[in-house]
């Protein structure tokens, strides 16, 4: 144990602590957000705003912050294995959770822009209308996963 020799600075267990109560808190407000989405999921506003997409958010979220207890780990309770695994999956983690939230945040925007592209300024009457389907942009959150 490379510890035996150096003086190792560990930090301190209410670190830990405090960050498994903010996963926690996290973790929560994702469970009341998919509550809320499922209990709301016929009203105009939440049909407007893609149920399918606010999904994907949430469950990019639940990703993101599952890689923090990967990365909350020393050599204090974890093998030297156990801990270079829990690297790997928090790197891991963290990219498909980021990946997934943003590539859904550039879909949505990337609706919002094609919606309201018709809408010419100065205009007396809105322009067509358009429907922007799941399928119209769920090439960005695939293509953004996979790069």
């Amino acid at each position: 144990n490379a510890c035996d020799w150096v003086d190792c600075l560990f930090i301190p267990e209410g670190l830990f602590i405090a960050g498994y109560v903010m996963v926690g808190i996290n973790y929560l407000l994702i469970l009341v957000g998919s509550i809320l989405l499922f209990n709301h999921r016929k009203k105009k506003i939440i049909l407007l705003a893609q149920p399918f997409f606010l999904t994907l958010i949430l469950l990019g979220s639940a990703v993101d912050t599952t890689s923090i207890i990967f990365m909350s780990r020393d050599s204090r309770n974890y093998t030297r294995r156990e801990l270079d695994n829990g690297c790997a999956a928090f790197v891991w983690l963290l990219t498909l959770g980021q990946m997934l939230t943003t590539a859904t945040l550039v879909a949505k925007i990337y609706r919002v822009k094609r919606v309201t592209s018709q809408m010419r300024p100065g205009a007396t009457n809105i322009a067509k209308k358009t429907k922007v389907t799941t399928k119209d942009v769920a090439g960005f959150i695939v293509g953004g996963v996979l790069i």
